[in-house]
This record gives structure tokens, sequence and C-alpha cells, in this order.
């Protein structure tokens, strides 16, 4: 999750466009969803990496500490182009390696969640949306890392809903930002 001025409001409804649509794409096509999971995550993987670049690099002179959404848009893009190419490649992607992933991360977003959230000492008025947003992020993480090749539908079904439950925190962030630019 980024930490954004204001007037950069809509990078946060993107990606929570993005988490929606993942999370759609595990619930609607559970049946054939390892294939199109793994390459809808590899391209928000990549698009995250993207958006989140250009965006810190732009809120460079907003955040003390920006050189963090660098990091995590350099993380993204690298899962995201590994993930395409290894499935393209080399071998298709299993969802038990697609998890190992996922639970990464989330782990690092979570970090960030919390980090921005201590930074942010209630700067924009939405620092609970931060800390729950790490707290979330985090027990996601470590939940899909304590069993990645265990991949069932229920835990799978569970990653839908993280990512869901991401993508609604995003999109309220990012009305809470563009509230305060009108």
């Amino acid at each position: 999750m980024l930490l954004l001025s204001p007037s950069r409001w809509w990078i946060l409804l993107v990606q929570a466009s993005l988490n929606a649509i993942f999370s759609l794409t595990i619930f609607l096509f559970q049946d054939q969803a390892s294939p199109l999971v793994v390459w809808v995550f590899g391209i928000m993987a990549v698009l995250n990496g993207l958006i989140g670049g250009g965006a810190a690099v732009r809120e460079r002179h907003f955040l003390q500490h920006w050189w963090l959404n660098i990091i995590i848009a350099v993380i993204n893009l690298g899962m995201g182009v590994f993930i395409l190419w290894y499935n393209q490649f080399v071998r298709g992607v299993s969802l038990g390696f697609l998890s190992v992933f996922i639970g990464i991360q989330a782990l690092f977003q979570g970090s960030m969640g919390f980090g921005v959230s201590l930074e942010m000492n209630n700067k924009l008025k939405i620092q609970g949306a931060f800390l729950f947003y790490g707290i979330l992020s985090t027990a996601g993480g470590i939940l899909v890392l304590a069993v990645p090749y265990a991949l069932t539908l229920d835990l799978l079904n569970l990653i839908a809903i993280y990512a869901l439950l991401a993508g609604i925190g995003q999109a309220l962030d990012s009305l809470r930002l563009k509230r305060m630019v009108h």
C-alpha cells in the first residue's frame, strides 16, 4: 500500500480495482483457477509495480521515506515478471508455488502498512486504515506461508477474501484522499 499525496488518490483506486479483479477471478473460475489465477496475479503484480514505482518517484518530495515505495514496487514488478516468465517458458506455475509469492508480497505490504501508519502520526487522518491494512496483510502472509503447498480451495478462497478486503481498504483510502483535494 502506497502513501500518497491527496492529489494522487486515483492510484489507490486503480490498485483497489486490480485486487478486486484478482479476487473475482478466484471466486468465479475456481474449477479452472490455476492457470487463470497465475496469469491474473502476474499481470496484477507487474501493473502494481509499474504504478507504484511511478507514484513513488512522483511523490518523492511529499514523502520522507519515498524509497520504501520504490522497494515494494520493485518487488511487485520482479515478482510479476518472474511468475509470468516462469509460467510461460520454464513450466506451469502451481498454485502452491504462487501462494509462496502471495505470502511474501503480503508480508512486505503488511510491514509497509505498519511503517506508514507509524510514520504518518495521523498526518492525513487515515493512520488507522494503514494500521488495519498492515495487520491484515501480515496475518494473511503468515497464514499463506504456513501452508504454501497445502493450497486447497479453502485457502484459495481466503486469498481471494484477503485481496477483496485489501481492495476495499484501498478504495476507501482513495476516497478519503479525494475528499482532501476537493
